[in-house]
């Protein structure tokens, strides 16, 4: 089974006036470094912001991320942190996503599969907002070989160094396991096996494979 969005994406290409723009490979810039604006900055481009649809251009993408596209997830919570204030800068990696959409609107999600385990991969950046140096939280879960949940978000609290950033990507992990291991269980797909879910960080893993309690 396969879903696809291209006849939504055609039609927010077309509202917002990039149905005729350059496909590009990446939704941002590598190391795209998205700052809050300060008063003094938001003032000079206010007038020139009033006039572009922001909120609803980060709302239209996040429909499609939300839907089929995971990965979206990262680059749409990037621009929706900054809602309130945008910029000419901010508006720029808005349309870059669109330009992304533009040369990948063809992709699908494809579900199914006679494997019905439930597997999972996670990992954080360290610091990554600018603004507060908080980290973001990244995984995504699969069941056979379709992708059924994802998400980015920013982590509530600042980590210390990359194991802890990590450590909380995984527990975020480990909280999204036990969710669909009981939706499952609910629809008669028992999961007899535990759900393996992959780091990249070796403190982290080290950590969570410890259940002795230490000031870490």
């Amino acid at each position: 089974l396969t879903l696809s969005q291209k006849a939504y994406i055609e039609e927010v290409l077309e509202r917002f006036g990039m149905a005729d723009c350059k496909p590009i490979g990446t939704p941002l810039e590598p190391k795209a470094q998205l700052v809050k604006l300060s008063d003094e900055e938001y003032a000079l481009c206010l007038f020139e912001m009033q006039a572009i649809p922001y909120k609803e251009a980060v709302g239209s993408l996040m429909y499609a991320m939300v839907a089929t596209r995971a990965d979206l997830a990262y680059p749409v919570s990037t621009v929706s942190q900054f809602m309130s204030r945008p910029g000419p800068k901010h508006w720029q990696a808005v349309k870059r996503i669109m330009r992304y959409l533009k040369g990948t609107m063809d992709m699908k999600l494809c579900l199914g599969s006679k494997d019905i385990t439930i597997k999972g991969y996670c990992d954080a950046d360290w610091g990554g907002d600018h603004d507060t140096r908080r980290s973001t939280t990244g995984y995504v879960f699969f069941i056979g070989e379709g992708a059924v949940s994802w998400n980015s978000k920013r982590q509530p609290t600042v980590a210390l160094s990359t194991t802890e950033a990590e450590y909380m990507a995984t527990t975020q992990s480990a909280k999204e396991a036990m969710w669909l291991r009981q939706l499952m269980a609910d629809v008669g797909c028992v999961q007899e096996k535990a759900t393996t879910i992959m780091s990249d960080n070796q403190g982290s893993i080290s950590l969570a494979k410890n259940p002795k309690y230490h000031s870490k």
